[in-house]
């Protein structure tokens, strides 16, 4: 007889059953072998959910029902982590509890009507929307810090840059507006992740279902997913889809967080100096104590490498026939690692801006120094001597030309030096005012002007974040309503089993 007894069942491959070998010891039952502790919580709401529905619809007879039920509460007592990491073939880990606590005939009526298959895409998608919802709340915090900062800096003047160079005077709070409008799109981006990862692929089996009459729709709305997979098949051997999107998802907010890090970085350097960021989140040399190095910035660059690196392994790893597992696992726990990375990273950065030190006089400073001012100069000549912008443009470039060849600072330009430039282009002087050159040069000045809408003028920044906080609160009050779908399914599985153990 191969049957072992019952306590020492160590799960369902057998030897002398379907094989007649041991599985060599470092060959791995399934792609999440050694990895199952994050999809416990999954596996177990599954189990649950899926011995009522089998209860309920008489699939099974209803003592063994709640004797299978009652003991998911006793391992509840024990530690579900621990209980089940004792087990044999984690992703079966509540087979192999029940079946050793209560033998075959009752224990292994857990199983009926399901597979590896949707057990593991059960699992999967609710590991998934936690990480989702955990990285929509970061970055709701994250976007909270920015726009903080924003209407605080809104008249903090500074250069922007283009191809790494001085392009025009602008604030800091307009760039951080800009940080917390991308990461409203990376929200938006995961609420329709979100979307597509909660649907129930459970009772689809393999890719048939089963003979028995299972209640999909009842297991779906114990587990709090929105909605249950149609097809069968796609519900396992197509819907992976949803880990590419959310995958995609998670490298595309790694490269606005690594790209923030690496401006934060350009801004705190020797050569800028202007923001210092709190010590915690530095290092310093063995040998040059005179560092302080901006190692969280630095780590949270390199986040997007491993982010985008481990997407493209899912995209190829996901490259196979349907029904195929080559590559498959690997994906999943790279996603979960990248999600796991960005939360950090965004704490990080929400805890780091309002705490750094804005050093004011020093962007100014800069902003008027590489002739970031050059446009509005131009602007000037157009409005008050009613030139053509590219006669305009041209003019200011010789300027500018010559300011360089003599060494003149953007500061100490004057009208005649303008003139100079004028005549050499076209032949002629424009003839600009002392005052309309001196507010022309003012970086302040230039950034006041811009009062369009989404421009860097302080009134527009705060404005500007004005809504983006309506945003974020519509954002909130979404997310809290998808918990509190989570949390209902939850609380409707507890009270069914409950009532369903009580008429016993």
């Amino acid at each position: 007889m191969h049957q072992v007894p019952h306590e020492d069942y160590e799960g369902y491959r057998g030897v002398g059953v379907r094989l007649m070998e041991p599985m060599v010891s470092d060959l791995h039952a399934d792609s999440a072998d050694g990895r199952e502790s994050p999809m416990f919580p999954g596996l177990h709401a599954f189990d649950k959910a899926h011995v009522l529905m089998l209860g309920e619809e008489g699939l099974i007879p209803k003592q063994d029902a709640v004797a299978l039920l009652t003991t998911f509460r006793e391992m509840e007592s024990l530690g579900v982590d621990e209980q089940r990491s004792k087990q044999s073939w984690g992703l079966h880990s509540g087979e192999s509890f029940l079946i050793r606590k209560l033998g075959y005939d009752v224990g292994g009526r857990i199983h009926l009507g399901r597979s590896s298959g949707d057990l593991i895409q059960v699992a999967r998608r609710i590991v998934t929307r936690s990480s989702i919802i955990e990285t929509m709340e970061g970055i709701n915090a994250f976007r909270s810090a920015l726009l903080s900062t924003a209407e605080m800096t809104s008249d903090a003047v500074m250069p922007g840059y283009t191809h790494g160079m001085h392009a025009q005077p602008t604030t800091l709070g307009a760039q951080l507006l800009a940080w917390a409008a991308s990461l409203a799109r990376d929200y938006e981006r995961l609420a329709l992740a979100y979307r597509h990862t909660n649907q129930s692929p459970a009772g689809a089996a393999i890719m048939t279902g089963s003979p028995f009459a299972v209640n999909r729709q009842r297991t779906a709305e114990c587990l709090g997913f929105d909605e249950v997979i149609d097809s069968t098949f796609d519900a396992i051997i197509g819907a992976h889809d949803y880990i590419l999107e959310t995958f995609s998802d998670a490298a595309i907010l790694a490269e606005h967080t690594g790209r923030f890090a690496r401006d934060m970085s350009f801004w705190f350097s020797n050569e800028s100096q202007m923001i210092d960021i709190p010590d915690r989140f530095c290092h310093t040399s063995s040998i040059m104590m005179h560092k302080k190095n901006p190692v969280a910035l630095e780590q949270i660059s390199g986040s997007t490498a491993d982010a985008v690196g481990g997407l493209m392994a899912a995209f190829l790893g996901d490259k196979r026939r349907s029904g195929g597992s080559e590559g498959d696992g690997g994906s999943f726990f790279s996603m979960l690692d990248a999600f796991k990375t960005a939360q950090r990273d965004m704490n990080w950065l929400a805890a780091m801006i309002p705490d750094m030190e804005v050093k004011r006089d020093r962007m100014r400073e800069l902003a008027s120094s590489h002739w970031a001012v050059g446009p509005d100069i131009a602007s000037a000549l157009v409005r008050e001597k009613g030139l053509s912008w590219r006669v305009a443009h041209q003019i200011i470039g010789t300027t500018v030309r010559l300011a360089h060849e003599r060494g003149i600072a953007p500061l100490d330009a004057t009208p005649e030096l303008i003139d100079e430039a004028a005549v050499e282009y076209m032949g002629k002087p424009v003839g600009i005012g002392p005052e309309t050159l001196r507010d022309a040069l003012d970086p302040v000045v230039a950034v006041s002007r811009r009062t369009l809408f989404g421009g860097p003028a302080p009134e527009q920044t705060v404005a500007r974040c004005g809504d983006a906080r309506k945003r974020l609160e519509a954002d909130r009050e979404d997310l809290r309503d998808r918990q509190s779908r989570i949390e209902a399914g939850a609380a409707r599985l507890e009270e069914g089993i409950g009532r369903f153990i009580g008429t016993a």
